[in-house]
């Protein structure tokens, strides 16, 4: 009988081993040939999947946003006590506090640092975050208490910090621990919910 594939999660697993290359060697060094060493696949089998370099990143570049937007929404379904306990946990999921975070977030700023016919990654993941902001906002003023201009100054607010954040593994990994990271996306947070209230009160 014979043996049956599942394609698509080869298809997820070749993706997954592309992410650790690029978040451990680099864009430059994350080659088909690296990417065949790390899976143990012959060269046959991989360009079956993925018949070009391109082809690869790009599909790798899709995982990692699933992957990213999987984890946000675990976080969203979860029980909370709060709308700011729920928004914590979707921040949450997409900062460095542990080993899979961490590589994604370093596999993230090598895609986003791709320019040319390969920048359609950077065209595709800069929303996400920014998107994620103005849906934490909502969820923290449900009833509509801030006008739509003070909304996006909020949702910019958030977006720039949770960036901030993250970039501290890029640029100086392990400066932050997670107990730091989660303690800073708190403050943030919290003053959010009293600038609302605030406005609520008048």
């Amino acid at each position: 009988m014979p043996k049956i594939v599942d394609h698509d999660q080869r298809r997820s697993e070749i993706a997954d081993a592309t992410i650790r290359v690029i978040a451990r060697d680099g864009i430059q060094r994350t080659s088909v040939r690296a990417v065949l060493a790390e899976t143990g696949m012959s060269s046959g089998a991989l360009r079956h999947y993925f018949p070009s370099h391109t082809d690869l990143l790009r599909f790798a570049s899709i995982h990692l946003n699933a992957r990213s937007e999987g984890r946000v929404r675990t976080a969203r379904l979860a029980g909370h006590r709060s709308p700011a306990d729920q928004v914590i946990a979707m921040c949450e999921a997409l900062l460095p506090l542990d080993e899979p975070r961490r590589e994604d977030i370093r596999a993230y700023a090598q895609l986003a640092a791709l320019d040319g016919a390969d920048a359609q990654y950077r065209a595709d993941a800069a929303p996400g975050v920014g998107r994620l902001a103005r849906i934490c906002v909502e969820l923290l003023d449900p009833s509509g208490r801030l006008p739509e201009d003070r909304r996006r100054i909020l949702a910019d607010r958030l977006h720039w910090a949770l960036d901030g954040i993250a970039a501290q593994e890029v640029l100086f990994p392990g400066h932050m621990n997670a107990a730091t990271m989660r303690s800073a996306l708190r403050e943030v947070i919290e003053d959010l919910v009293r600038e609302i209230e605030a406005a609520a009160a008048r």
